[in-house]
């Protein structure tokens, strides 16, 4: 049955690629949701949450909300919360209930900016599309939005985009060790992963970018449109990388096929070919595919399936949770994690929500609520007596 998953989980959706561009970029992030998709997000899609605080709420939507489209008690709370947190910019982000009753985002984030002196931006996301969909609208809406010229180039300066944890997990040092040592560049700027607004303001300026992932090319294209910053795509190889075309060498499969966000599936590739040249490689994944590139597509588990079925692989490279799903296969497997699709850690940390008796102990302890009748700011705050913010709910309930 098309869609239907019986031994993987389902991948991260569009709000959580929109949330893990604009984690760390000093912003109010506000999911507009009843609780759940926020909670998704920080306790399987958001591996920075244990460690790094963000200004990330919950707009707490009730039946009625959703009803009768409260969108000035939306306004009023957002207003509220960024006018204490004094955000550089408001991010209202759409979940499935929003998109069931058509409301208009748009509209409410020129409400909301009338009466901010910072920018609104509005995603309406959907929670049906997939985790890279929402983060190419963020890179691209930031750069929209912030990006000024005219361009002076700084030499030996590299904007990469696409290095969200949701690809390149949330471990920096060895991928930008991998980054100095192929593009010999100096400056290294990581656009929203250990790093804020003020790299993504210089990224027009970099001596070139380097998209990572698919989700990165919609604003590298702006940037090279706009103020004509050469960009280029490829992957570096990282020690996971390393390790796995070790692997290959060792194995000597004749027939392999390599799934993965589609940017470091093609490097991987191309590594494996320049290695082993009498070795057949596929590149096959859920999400984008480059534009100009032979690599499948696969909507769901059943494609999946099927395809290694009819492909007769001896060798499967992507994430070890995928095997579930032809663990009748006898292909043999590499591992190479996809925090996307398995809240997995590039050094195999599984990414877990915490005992809920720690969930709840720590409820409704940072900020009051912002009406008497509300039960509490607190929404899943995991670690906030630690961090200091917190995920919070601007409405939690009457």
């Amino acid at each position: 049955m098309r869609g239907l998953f019986l031994h993987l989980s389902p991948f991260a959706p569009d709000q959580s690629g929109v949330v893990s561009v604009l984690y760390e970029m000093g912003g109010l992030l506000v999911v507009c949701d009843a609780g759940g998709c926020t909670g998704n997000i920080c306790g399987f899609d958001e591996p920075r949450w244990k460690t790094k605080a963000c200004a990330l709420f919950s707009a707490g939507l009730r039946d009625m909300d959703a009803i009768l489209g409260r969108d000035d008690r939306l306004v009023e709370r957002t207003v509220a919360a960024a006018k204490d947190l004094n955000p550089a910019f408001v991010a209202l982000i759409g979940t499935p209930v929003p998109c069931v009753i058509g409301t208009d985002f748009t509209g409410i984030a020129r409400m909301a900016e009338k009466r901010l002196h910072c920018p609104v931006l509005p995603f309406d996301t959907t929670g049906t599309a997939l985790y890279d969909k929402g983060a190419a609208a963020a890179y691209l809406s930031l750069c929209k939005t912030f990006t000024s010229g005219p361009r002076k180039p700084v030499r030996g300066s590299l904007a990469v985009f696409g290095a969200n944890p949701l690809d390149v997990g949330s471990h920096t040092d060895d991928l930008l060790h991998s980054l100095a040592r192929e593009t010999k560049s100096e400056q290294i700027k990581l656009i929203g992963l250990g790093s804020g607004l003020d790299a993504l303001k210089a990224a027009p300026h970099c001596e070139r970018v380097l998209v990572l992932a698919p989700s990165g090319l919609p604003a590298a294209r702006y940037l090279e449109s706009v103020y004509g910053t050469p960009y280029t795509i490829g992957y570096p190889m990282t020690p996971p990388l390393l390790e796995a075309l070790e692997r290959v060498r060792t194995l000597r499969p004749k027939n392999i096929l390599l799934i993965h966000q589609h940017v470091l599936a093609e490097s991987l590739k191309a590594k494996i070919l320049a290695d082993t040249p009498e070795t057949s490689v596929t590149c096959a994944t859920f999400f984008s595919l480059l534009p100009g590139t032979d690599g499948l597509a696969l909507s769901d588990e059943e494609s999946f399936v099927r395809c290694v079925e009819k492909g007769a692989y001896d060798c499967v490279i992507g994430d070890a949770a995928l095997a579930r799903a032809v663990a009748h296969r006898s292909a043999a497997w590499i591992d190479i994690p996809h925090f996307a699709v398995s809240s997995r850690d590039w050094n195999g940390e599984q990414h877990a929500k915490p005992p809920c008796a720690d969930l709840w102990h720590c409820a409704g302890s940072r900020l009051p609520p912002l009406c008497p009748q509300a039960r509490s700011w607190a929404f899943y705050p995991w670690d906030c007596r630690e961090q200091g913010l917190a995920c919070r709910s601007l409405c939690a309930g009457h």
